[in-house]
C-alpha cells in the first residue's frame, strides 16, 4: 500500500513538471518571451562578443547558445495603413553573451526580412546579418586586412510564426530593422537601434 502511494505522488509530481514545459516546448510560444521560443538551448555551448558574431563565420544563434535577453527594444509592428504586416519584433541584447539579435512574428506579411548590423567602425569586426529563412552574414574585419562579403541580404522568408537571426557583437551599437512585404507587393520596415 506505502509502495503504491509513493509511485502515485511520484507519478503527479513528474506530470505536474512535464505539463509546466509545454509552453516552453513550443517554437513560438506567443508569449513575448525570447528566452523560451528556442526549446533545444544547450547550456554547453557558450560565446561572447564577437565569437557571438561573424567571428570565423556566420552568427550563432542566440537559442541554441542558451544567450538571455537582458535589454529588449522593441520595434513598432510594420503596417502598411490599417493591415498588420508583423508583431512583437525585437532588438534583443544580452548582457551574458554581449550580442544582439532580431526577432519578430510575420502576420499579414508576405515575406519578412531580418537585418542586423553594428553600427560605427569598431577597430576589429563590424557584422551585418540578414535572415531570410536561413541566415546569412556579412563580414567587415577593419583592423583584419580588409573586407569579407557573404551573400547579399535578398529575398524574404515566408514562413509563418516567430523567426529570428543569428548574433552580432553587441560591442557597439547595434541596429535591428523588420522589412515586410505586403500582399500589395509594397515593401516596408521599422527599426530600432540600442
Amino acid at each position: 500500500m506505502v509502495r503504491k502511494s509513493i509511485s502515485l505522488v511520484l507519478a503527479v509530481i513528474l506530470a505536474i513538471v512535464w505539463f509546466s514545459q509545454l509552453p516552453n516546448l513550443a517554437h513560438a510560444s506567443g508569449t513575448g518571451d525570447p528566452n523560451k521560443l528556442y526549446p533545444h538551448a544547450q547550456a554547453a555551448l557558450s560565446c561572447y562578443g564577437r565569437t557571438c558574431g561573424a567571428e570565423g563565420g556566420p552568427g550563432k544563434d542566440p537559442y541554441a547558445y542558451s544567450c538571455v535577453a537582458t535589454s529588449p527594444a522593441p520595434i513598432p509592428d510594420v503596417m502598411d495603413g490599417n493591415l498588420v504586416l508583423t508583431t512583437g519584433g525585437y532588438n534583443y541584447y544580452s548582457a551574458g553573451c554581449n550580442s544582439n539579435w532580431g526577432a519578430v512574428t510575420k502576420v499579414n506579411a508576405t515575406g519578412i526580412q531580418i537585418i542586423v548590423s553594428t553600427l560605427g567602425t569598431d577597430q576589429y569586426e563590424s557584422d551585418r546579418g540578414c535572415y531570410l529563412g536561413v541566415d546569412v552574414t556579412d563580414y567587415y574585419y577593419p583592423g583584419g586586412g580588409g573586407i569579407y562579403s557573404g551573400p547579399l541580404c535578398t529575398g524574404f522568408a515566408t514562413g509563418a510564426g516567430t523567426s529570428w537571426g543569428n548574433m552580432v557583437d553587441g560591442t557597439t551599437q547595434v541596429q535591428v530593422c523588420i522589412k515586410a512585404r505586403s500582399p500589395s507587393g509594397r515593401v516596408l520596415s521599422q527599426c530600432k537601434t540600442q
